[in-house]
């Protein structure tokens, strides 16, 4: 496993440039999507250092309303002047009379009672205080001390004894030596980098300290193992599900949530994502399955619907009346070519191809007409499953009905109407119609989805694998970088400049400029009332891949009682405070079940304030009763009444879930997909309430619709306003420039309206930032594209009056910059056919005073790109930032082949190839990380 993590840890670390993950979800001012699970929170900060206008990262984890800064004598007062209603003198436990909040505290408490240590039981709490092995603590820092020599340390009492397992956050600018214990006496001590985060796991406050890494925890031999976690949330124990040794599946919470896979489908499809999950890369198991027998080997004859629901049998049992003899049998289904005749050789009658209300009931099993008792439930195939779970159908003349199958899945569509878009899955397809996968073929269906295609893009090396998330259609679609092609008015896909890394732009053999982007269609994905895919686990939702296959049967044990897990002791309490201890693995029954199926729970205890018996460790339960029935169906004499009572399960079963490779080897695809990496930059980061955006545009002018900045301003904005406050903070009032610092002198000819203007506007620098992102530890990126404006003040005669006229050309240099609305780059013979075009943006009485000169067409003479990111491998080696294309159009569409230039600066401005030509464009920033 250690391998695992720390492949896990290098994905991380470099998605999060080494910094904290509270960093990236600064919950308390945005809400995003996915967010990192985790532990029990402690805050240790200086009350006034942190708030709105601070330049805190502490501030943006609560927004104002952050938990008061640590104090254990609040702890130590409430557990001495409590009053206790019970004593445990065999475990050495008293419980309080009532609740003293001690789960938010970090010490395991004693008291003393005749002469006996206890150890307190909160009232309230689902255990007493206890030295947790694998609960989690996360310290958060926001401010150090001084070590006396120049550095700055934090010291941790040893008195803080009930977790082994923290995370240390050092939210402070500076780097901070973090000691467990005294800097004069400690167990332990490590350096944590400004912004940054390590893990520590020890074995007691005096030995076995371990940190090896800064997101994960290293596992020991011993260590107990989840493959996923759950307990009384909000108490100690749920700490746990923020700790990869006790659930391996916060393995995928950490790498969706910083990553922003969540974030990846939403509508603004030209921005990013931290890291692309790459579509192509899933687990795949159909070679394994058609091998042993479960699904046909994939060809373009194969049915969809033979992926989605593998061979095996179906159970049943029936009796003609409530007084006869019951009668039990298998039906054996071997794919939907012979359903009809497997269902009528037990007596039944079916059809698929029906038609429903419901888009995805597409087979139907008719109600018994010769039998009043009639049930069927899945022993080794999936068929019957319903929204992932699997079902006793009551197919009986007297009480039960006709039953419909899931068959209907989603028809292919496009991700996205008419632009290229991130499918992850999901989209691409619909939850609005369906076609029947008993009846199509795998060449049907990439001929659906083609066909959905036409008029809007191609697409290539489409095929079809089975995966442990069932089967998918992968595909790579090809759009055109415009949808418009005429030279005075193209349209160009996301305004001609994308950070997205999921995209590509390529020229086929056919000289065309290309978007490319790799989809992913899971064929089984339904919307239902909740997503399922028919016992495949899924993606979205859940941070894990519980599910059991077909391959093996299940096995359960019998606890005897609800809630018990017969492999721990001590839980929820052990003797003087120790945490639970594992036994050898219990007695298991072999069944004879095995379907695929994510039907599977991880359930806690129902939690009782005033029981002592509340467990903290989860059961993984079954969704079904399969394995009961099959129990009465073997058993033989089984009556009605029996058989119905055990369709309701049995409380004291659970699943010992079998340890498939897959789960395995799901945790190494899920690293596997994690190629392309956005690091975290300086301006994703909150300190205090704002983040140092990249904009925030405010207007120069008074009556001017658009903006027109200084080349070198990275951010701009009123007096007084958020960013103004929070610039100030960050780079000082020095660094703040005015209008005296623009590149020309625009003001002293401006006419009053827009000098009041000029009078509130208030800019940093590119440089200004970069230096203090620099000087901060964080890397610094600024993109973006730009028409580019020289400035002058000619001598105009207007009818007799020469006046100076303050005006702005569009040129291919320039001091000044303005954000592009049209992504068309123009060749200067191209635009001389044309006149040129003045906006006027203001005048005193009838006498114009500042104008923006360019053509009588939609043009931009050059473009100013910026890609600089700092986070790039090797910067500031030279390497492609950045592919921009470009498709020379006429008046009737385009004219000759398209051409991709690679820009490898961090600021490149961007003229035609051919200065005769009108050209569409679309630029396309290149991943900053590959990760190998």
């Amino acid at each position: 496993m250690n391998l695992l993590w720390s492949e896990a840890e290098s994905i991380v670390d470099k998605t999060m440039d080494g910094k904290s993950i509270y960093l990236a979800h600064p919950s308390g001012i945005i809400a995003p999507t996915e967010s990192v699970t985790v532990g029990k929170e402690f805050y240790f900060y200086t009350s006034g250092n942190h708030d709105a206008t601070d330049v805190s990262a502490l501030y943006s984890l609560r927004a104002g309303s952050l938990p008061a800064s640590y104090n254990q004598s609040t702890y130590d007062t409430a557990v001495s002047g409590a009053t206790y209603s019970y004593y445990d003198s065999t475990l050495n436990y008293a419980i309080t009379a009532g609740p003293l909040g001690l789960e938010f505290s970090l010490k395991a408490h004693t008291m003393t009672h005749s002469g006996t240590e206890y150890y307190v039981w909160d009232m309230g709490q689902p255990s007493p205080e206890k030295h947790w092995r694998y609960a989690v603590a996360e310290i958060i820092i926001g401010d150090s001390a001084s070590d006396g020599s120049g550095g700055y340390k934090f010291e941790f009492s040893n008195d803080y004894d009930k977790y082994n397992c923290f995370k240390l956050h050092n939210l402070t600018d500076e780097d901070l030596t973090f000691y467990f214990g005294t800097s004069s006496s400690h167990n332990y001590s490590l350096t944590i980098p400004k912004f940054s985060q390590m893990c520590v796991r020890r074995d007691s406050v005096s030995s076995g300290y371990d940190s090896t890494y800064k997101y994960f925890f290293k596992c020991f031999a011993d260590d107990p193992r989840f493959l996923n976690f759950k307990s009384h949330s909000g108490f100690v124990a749920d700490s746990m599900r923020a700790n990869n040794i006790t659930n391996a599946s916060f393995l995928y919470n950490i790498l969706e949530a910083i990553g922003q896979r969540a974030e990846s489908i939403t509508p603004h499809l030209g921005d990013s994502s931290r890291i692309v999950f790459n579509p192509t890369t899933y687990t795949d198991v159909g070679g394994e399955y058609a091998t042993d027998g479960y699904v046909p080997t994939i060809s373009n004859s194969t049915l969809v619907g033979d992926l989605i629901f593998h061979k095996g049998d179906i159970s049943y049992f029936r009796a003609t009346s409530a007084g006869s003899t019951p009668e039990t049998g298998s039906i054996s289904f071997d794919g939907f070519s012979s359903f009809n005749t497997a269902m009528a050789g037990a007596g039944l009658t079916s059809s698929i191809g029906v038609t429903t209300s419901n888009i995805y009931e597409t087979a139907k099993i008719e109600v018994s007409t010769s039998k009043d008792i009639f049930y069927l439930w899945q022993q080794s195939s999936n068929l019957l499953v319903l929204n992932d779970s699997p079902r006793v159908l009551d197919l009986g003349a007297t009480s039960g009905g006709d039953c419909f199958l899931e068959t209907g899945i989603g028809s292919p569509v496009k991700c996205a109407s008419s632009t290229p878009a991130v499918s992850d899955g999901i989209m691409g397809v619909s939850e609005s119609s369906a076609i029947d996968s008993t009846s199509t073929t795998v060449a049907q269906y990439i001929t659906a989805y083609q066909n959905e295609l036409v008029g809007h893009a191609t697409s290539a090396g489409e095929n079809i694998k089975l995966t442990t998330e069932g089967p998918v259609l992968f595909s790579t679609e090809y759009w055109p970088i415009a949808t418009t092609l005429t030279a005075t008015a193209p349209a160009g896909v996301f305004d001609g400049f994308s950070i997205n890394n999921y995209f590509d732009v390529t020229v086929d053999s056919s000289g065309d400029a290309q978007i490319s982007v790799i989809t992913d269609r899971a064929i089984a994905y339904k919307v239902d009332g909740s997503e399922s895919r028919s016992g495949w686990p899924s993606n979205r939702n859940k941070h894990h891949r519980l599910f059991e296959g077909p391959k093996h049967p299940k096995l359960y044990e019998d606890r005897g009682s609800a809630y018990t897990h017969l492999d721990i002791t001590n839980d929820p309490v052990g003797l003087d405070g120790a945490d639970f201890e594992q036994n050898d693995i219990g007695t298991l029954t072999e069944s004879n079940v095995s379907f695929q199926t994510s039907a599977i729970e991880t359930k806690i205890e129902p939690f009782g304030i005033s029981l002592t018996d509340n467990r903290s460790y989860p059961l993984t339960l079954p969704g079904d009763a399969s394995h009961e029935l099959e129990l009465k169906k073997a058993a033989g004499g089984t009556t009605i009444s029996e058989f119905q009572a055990a369709i309701a399960g049995s409380a004291t079963l659970y699943i010992r879930t079998n340890l498939l490779k897959e789960h395995y080897n799901d945790l190494v695809t899920i690293l596997k997909k994690c190629k392309k990496i956005r690091p975290l930059c300086f301006d994703e980061v909150y300190f205090g309430d704002a983040a140092p955006i990249v904009g925030g545009m405010v207007q120069i002018f008074s009556n001017f619709g658009n903006y027109i900045i200084p080349k070198e301003c990275y951010s701009c904005f009123t007096s007084g306003s958020t960013l103004h406050l929070l610039y100030t903070r960050l780079l000082g009032s020095s660094a703040i420039k005015t209008r005296s610092d623009f590149p020309d002198d625009i003001y002293t000819d401006a006419v009053a309206p827009d000098q009041a203007v000029m009078n509130d506007f208030y800019w940093v620098t590119i440089g200004d930032v970069r230096a203090k992102a620099a000087a901060m530890g964080f890397k610094f990126r600024y993109e973006g594209q730009f028409a580019l404006a020289t400035f002058t003040q000619p001598a105009v005669d207007l009818g007799g009056l020469v006046v100076n006229i303050d005006t702005f050309t569009m040129a291919t240099s320039g001091n000044w910059k303005i954000p592009i609305t049209l992504p068309v780059l123009s060749g200067t013979d191209y635009l001389s056919a044309f006149s040129d075009a003045t906006t006027y943006i203001n005048y005193y009485a009838w006498v114009y005073k500042t104008r923006l000169i360019g053509k009588a067409t939609n043009s931009n003479r050059a473009i100013l790109i910026y890609t600089e990111d700092t986070s790039r491998s090797g910067y500031p080696a030279t390497s492609t930032r950045a592919k921009f294309a470009e498709k020379q159009l006429a008046s009737g569409g385009p004219a000759g082949a398209d051409y991709i230039q690679l820009l490898n600066s961090d600021e490149t401005t961007v003229t035609p190839t051919d200065k005769d030509g009108q050209y569409v464009y679309y630029c396309q920033v290149t991943p900053p990380v590959i990760h190998f």
